[in-house]
């Protein structure tokens, strides 16, 4: 079974176009205010409606507002929530759309992340780096034991020269990237196509 694709990031047309030409399951769009590929959530609905063929939508928050997540699921209308902060299970529940909660992994045990995983009635969680963007990559054997017992995206330094690799030692259900797709700080649509087509080779 091929490896789900998630682009995160989009923030023009172009780029939502690139990935789903490449057969990405998911676009991802940044609301956290403070991160650098922040976008609104008009913007975000005009290139939605700009698209042909429709993936799965992601809207990513950190610790906002209840009320102001849910009320981005419904402008914008977003399939799924990702949640990127110290968001609690009685917080997910609460969102207006399925959650993908994501865990910081590096330097703790399984047992103690996959307790902390039961906690949270979702349908989905995303491995990551404790800081996004910096530091040393997840640990892989956490991950692939993790992704044995819950439907996981792995993120956090992928690219495509990594990402097989990546696949091959994780079996994730998902692949998440934002960063690994850029040249020099901005969306490559070439790079978008081989992550993409890598992820997904055997």
């Amino acid at each position: 079974m091929n490896v789900t694709v998630k682009i995160c990031g989009v923030r023009s047309l172009e780029m939502a176009q690139a990935a789903t030409a490449a057969g990405a399951d998911f676009l991802g769009f940044n609301f956290v205010p403070t991160s650098r590929r922040r976008i609104t959530p008009e913007r975000a609905t005009e290139i939605i409606h700009g698209l042909v063929r429709r993936p799965q939508i992601v809207g990513v928050f950190q610790d906002a507002p209840l009320e102001t997540v849910n009320q981005t699921v419904r402008v914008v209308g977003l399939d799924f929530v990702q949640l990127h902060g110290d968001e609690s299970p009685e917080y997910a529940a609460g969102v207006e759309a399925p959650v993908i909660k994501a865990v910081s992994v590096n330097g703790r045990p399984v047992s103690e992340l996959m307790d902390e995983m039961r906690r949270y009635e979702v349908p989905y969680f995303l491995l990551d780096r404790t800081v996004q963007g910096q530091g040393v990559m997840i640990d892989f054997d956490t991950a692939r034991q993790l992704a044995e017992a819950f439907d996981v995206f792995v993120a956090g330094g992928l690219t495509p020269s990594n990402v097989r690799d990546i696949v091959r030692l994780t079996k994730p259900f998902a692949v998440d990237v934002a960063g690994g797709i850029e040249r020099g700080g901005h969306p490559d649509s070439r790079l978008i196509a081989d992550f993409v087509r890598l992820a997904r080779t055997r």
